[in-house]
């Protein structure tokens, strides 16, 4: 309801991200992959940053840096 006419039905909200407001988020492709997405509340649906399109990288990595959300200092 939040994003109304905006939203993209491809998309599979995954996790919050505490103390921000912001989301992570799966996008399906007709292809049959699928993005793993940054998604900032004050941005469209479709403005949203692809942070992987591997859940295990995005996994590997989170770990490795202690849960800190890395993709938002590169």
């Amino acid at each position: 309801e939040t994003y109304e006419e905006y939203w993209d039905d491809t998309i599979t909200v995954f996790c919050t991200i505490i103390c921000d407001g912001d989301f992570i988020s799966f996008r399906n492709n007709s292809d049959g992959e699928y993005d793993i997405l940054d998604c900032c509340h004050d941005d469209k649906p479709e403005d949203w940053k692809i942070i992987d399109r591997s859940f295990s990288s995005f996994l590997e990595r989170l770990i490795a840096e202690k849960g800190k959300p890395y993709w938002l200092y590169e």
